[in-house]
């Protein structure tokens, strides 16, 4: 019953994404005094929320205009632009979209931009338990695959722009001098590291302040039981993006990681009452982040498999995007 811990590596360059225009562009009416449209990801139909969307004259004393997408992915530049051709462009993080626009006339139609990555710049360490990588596949990502030990190799690292370590993989290497010295950099560098439940052995030898597991005698972190959490969603992005907030997770495993509290700086995704091998803690932290550096770091104690349905799926895919500012490089 016991699970290793998977790594989900994860790594983003800039790259130039699909972009088209269109009636239809958006799933929604289009606004015809303003410039709109959505962001998604690169199968043109999961919408993306948060990212940032810039409007950029090629006249070179024209103003240049941002704006967010919402989280159906809409976007607007709701005030009055100037006439002439420009670079439209959306990103998060190491996503990237971006088409040639011209003002007004694109005011009749909402503008898609289908946020793309190279594959190269995505990291995946392989799980036991996990396999966020099926998720990626379907949002229409490539991935590279490594091992926890080429962690300790830099030059593995060095190109991504997000790594995922999944649940059950060969955590050992946490232990590793030079895998701790590589993370370590990877995040202070602008990159974004997802880790799932038994991957906690990873974000305890990077930063071991960042989440206190509950550990009550020294021996390791406790083991949850099996069966459904009621979490409740802690970020209003992340409420609004899912419609609700609650969510249902469903661990289908008696041993899963029970973190006791946020550590300074961590910020709660989604928290909720478990019980333990030996007890119960009430608002248990179950999915948080914490910026290091330029780059982010995201933890959720549940996963993909048999956790999933639509609402965690909808979950993990808000963490996917859950980028820092700006690309890695």
């Amino acid at each position: 019953m016991l699970k290793l811990a998977a790594p989900l590596l994860a790594v983003f360059l800039l790259f130039t994404g699909c972009a088209t225009t269109g009636p239809d562009g958006g799933g929604g009416s289009f606004d015809p005094d303003h410039l709109s449209g959505y962001v998604y990801a690169a199968d043109g139909e999961t919408p993306v929320a948060g990212a940032l969307v810039e409007l950029t004259y090629y006249d070179a004393l024209a103003a240049d205009y941002t704006t967010t997408s919402d989280t159906e992915g809409k976007f607007v530049f709701d005030l009055e632009l100037p006439d002439g051709g420009a670079l439209l462009e959306a990103s998060r993080g190491g996503f990237h979209a971006g088409v040639d626009v011209d003002i007004p006339d694109d005011f009749d139609n909402d503008v898609k931009l289908d946020l793309e990555i190279d594959s190269s710049e995505i990291a995946v360490v392989p799980g036991a338990f996990d396999s966020i990588e099926e998720i990626l596949e379907e949002l229409g990502y490539g991935y590279t695959s490594l091992t926890d030990a080429d962690l300790a190799d830099w030059g593995n690292l060095d190109p991504l722009q997000m790594l995922f370590l999944n649940c059950g993989s060969d955590t050992e290497w946490a232990g590793d001098a030079d895998v701790i010295a590589n993370l370590e950099r990877f995040v202070d560098e602008g990159g974004y590291l997802y880790a799932s439940d038994w991957e906690w052995e990873y974000i305890e030898a990077v930063w071991p302040n960042a989440v206190e597991f509950l550990d009550e005698d020294g021996a390791g972190p406790w083991w949850g039981d099996e069966g459904s959490v009621t979490g409740e969603v802690m970020r209003q992005e992340l409420e609004d993006y899912l419609g609700s907030d609650t969510v249902n997770i469903y661990y289908d495993l008696p041993s899963w990681v029970v973190i006791e509290e946020a550590g300074p700086g961590t910020e709660v995704l989604i928290q909720g009452d478990v019980t333990y091998y030996g007890g119960s803690l009430d608002d248990s932290p179950l999915m948080v982040d914490f910026s290091y550096g330029e780059g982010k770091v995201g933890y959720t104690t549940f996963h993909n498999e048999a956790q999933l349905d639509d609402a965690v799926r909808t979950v993990l895919v808000y963490f996917i995007f859950n980028q820092p500012e700006g690309a890695r490089k």
